[in-house]
């Protein structure tokens, strides 16, 4: 809880200077991108982490990083900043955050679809736009295959879900012959 407040802080304080910039959506790519990089190669993170290792051959490396990516300098000083105060660790949640942020700057909703077989590419630009219309929102898509729902979709929204699966629907029915 407290590593995601702490992230949040970071995040919005970039977000509040991209966005000044006009720069927020390059930011966010240029941030995920880095993500992806980390995450590829978790031994990368472990220097970053690690304590014996000295700050300025940390900001050597980050920086080589960027220069391959090719990021905007506010990204190279973000860095530098995460390694100085030790909170490169929080990068995952400062990610979170700051789409977070971006998203609601753009007026985007996600809305995350989960399947038991992948959908086509026109049925979900169908259930986007629905959704779309029915909320007034642009929206952002995320669609994942999820075996065990047998079949049918479960669509979440804000806080809402919609389950419209063989599971759920099994679930309803093994409920209601359990109170018969």
């Amino acid at each position: 809880m407290r590593e995601e407040i702490i992230a949040g802080e970071y995040a919005k304080g970039l977000f509040i200077l991209a966005k000044d910039l006009n720069i927020n959506g390059p930011v966010l790519e240029e941030l995920k991108e880095v993500l992806h990089v980390f995450r590829n190669h978790k031994r990368l993170m472990l220097i970053f982490k690690n304590p014996s290792i000295l700050k300025k051959d940390k900001v050597a490396i980050i920086n080589e990083i960027l220069n391959r990516i090719n990021c905007k300098q506010l990204v190279h000083t973000f860095f530098k900043l995460l390694i100085y105060k030790n909170r490169f660790g929080y990068l995952d949640n400062i990610v979170k955050s700051y789409t977070q942020f971006n998203d609601v700057y753009t007026g985007h909703e996600n809305l995350l679809v989960e399947s038991a077989v992948k959908l086509a590419h026109d049925e979900l630009e169908a259930i986007k736009k629905a959704f779309a219309m029915i909320t007034k929102k642009k929206i952002k898509l995320n669609a994942i295959v999820n075996n065990s729902l047998v079949g049918g979709l479960k669509i979440a929204y804000k806080d809402n879900i919609f389950d419209a699966s063989i599971k759920g629907y099994l679930e309803v029915l093994k409920k209601d012959l359990m109170l018969s």
